[in-house]
């Protein structure tokens, strides 16, 4: 496998655009491969030798080169799907196999460290609000079949801050299969009005399971929501999900839930619990990989409310697609996402309008960024040197149609947050 060993040092320094004008070349990809390794930059290294795979599908010391990387970096998963790639390919030879074996069993062995996992986020969010009352394009309203104005004191510009802190603790049960818990909290305040002012506690237990193509990821939940202004409630839920990696490039994902809502009854929110209801989730998804940078998503979802109030049932479905791409120089990740929903309820609401069915129609698009802070702002690596510090941006904006006069409303939202994760690992 003499290709591992060639000389760098005295090589000058390969750039981006030498690759880009000699894609081809082996010699100069696989420098510039050991270079960005070198470098500590592993996506990059990735990205290179899954290009020279596409490439050169014989060669089976690039394969081999790629699997010492994704061992480095402890993918286990992505390390899983090589081997059986290349156990299965018929090009390669039965040294290689046994190469690969001997390479696999020693670098694991190699990592003395616990099963356990455990980490904390921190986050500190803003979120700033076009329409945080949900005013109606119309400024008018009905109650029992009566059309009214709006209430014209409705905050609508407002901004609101998330605080919030989750813990996880779990452990690798083996290479494919793993377990962990999370506990988090969150405490919403909002700067003029307070409708939207609330503190929630969530927990959910997950199991992992990869089974040769298969990543399978059954999970239940619970949320408690206390709100200032709104009916208090509790959910919980449990699920699925399964994802076939058909290829390098696609990938199929299905899964379903069901949870169960609960509003408190109380003196104000006498009629609360006319509100509870079941819930019966689906969806089904393709993502494409156009390139190692570019990612293609579609999905389909159904879903099914069963109130104790029929007004309250509906049932929705929709589509929505998504395209994510890696920025240059690793700042982060591009996300475009657009999502049509149709939701169609059972009975006319008797406070609302008992002539008018309410049928809605929405289309929901978002604009995200997110990635290392670092990438960013470079000085702060002398303050946060294990490169935990986390950016997300998402715009967002919402265009709902109804055939009752106050669900037809358009909002924009502006979110801003940073979350440091804090890793005990090392403790276990």
């Amino acid at each position: 496998l003499s290709l591992f060993y060639f000389n760098t040092s005295s090589a000058s320094v390969i750039t981006f655009e030498q690759i880009l004008e000699n894609p081809t070349d082996l010699e100069l990809n696989l420098n510039y491969a050991k270079q960005q390794e070198a470098a500590g930059k592993y996506k990059a290294t990735i990205a290179t030798l899954e290009r020279l795979i596409m490439l050169y599908p014989a060669n089976g010391d690039i394969k081999i080169y790629l699997l010492s990387i994704l061992l480095k970096m402890d993918s286990q998963i992505r390390v899983q799907l090589m081997i059986e790639r290349m156990m299965k390919d018929p090009n390669t030879t039965d040294e290689t196999k046994e190469y690969i074996n001997k390479l696999t069993s020693s670098m694991y062995a190699q990592k003395e460290k616990s099963d356990w996992f455990a980490y904390v986020d921190l986050s500190l969010s803003q979120t700033e609000h076009s329409n945080i009352g949900a005013k109606p394009r119309s400024g008018h309203r009905w109650f029992k079949d009566d059309k009214l104005s709006y209430p014209v004191d409705t905050v609508l510009h407002d901004k609101t801050m998330s605080r919030s802190g989750s813990f996880t603790i779990g452990k690798n049960l083996n290479n494919t299969s793993a377990i962990s818990l999370n506990l988090g909290v969150d405490i919403t305040t909002q700067r003029y009005g307070s409708g939207d002012e609330s503190d929630l506690g969530s927990g959910s237990l997950s199991y992992s399971k990869y089974i040769g193509k298969h990543f399978l990821l059954p999970y239940m939940y619970y949320s408690r929501p206390n709100n200032r202004l709104a009916m208090d409630s509790n959910t919980k839920g449990m699920g699925f999900s399964n994802t076939y990696f058909v290829n390098k490039k696609n990938s199929i994902s299905y899964g379903g839930g069901y949870s169960v809502t609960s509003y408190d009854r109380t003196g104000t929110y006498e009629s609360a619990n006319q509100s509870n209801n079941e819930t019966y989730s689906s969806n089904l998804s393709h993502s494409f990989n156009l390139t190692p940078k570019d990612n293609f998503n579609s999905k389909i979802f159904y879903n099914n409310v069963k109130s104790r109030a029929d007004y309250n049932s509906n049932e929705n479905f929709g589509l929505t697609l998504a395209y994510s791409r890696a920025l240059p120089f690793d700042v982060g990740l591009l996300r475009l996402e657009s999502t049509y929903k149709r939701k169609y309820y059972g009975t006319q609401n008797p406070d609302v309008n008992t002539s008018i069915d309410r049928n809605d129609q929405s289309l929901v698009a978002k604009i995200q960024i997110t990635g290392r802070l670092n990438k960013i702002i470079p000085f702060l690596k002398a303050l946060n040197k294990d490169d935990s510090l986390f950016y997300t941006l998402k715009y967002q904006k919402s265009d709902v149609d109804s055939t009752i006069l106050q669900n037809t409303v358009e909002t924009e939202t502006l979110n801003y947050k940073i979350t440091k994760r804090l890793n005990f690992s090392e403790f276990f």
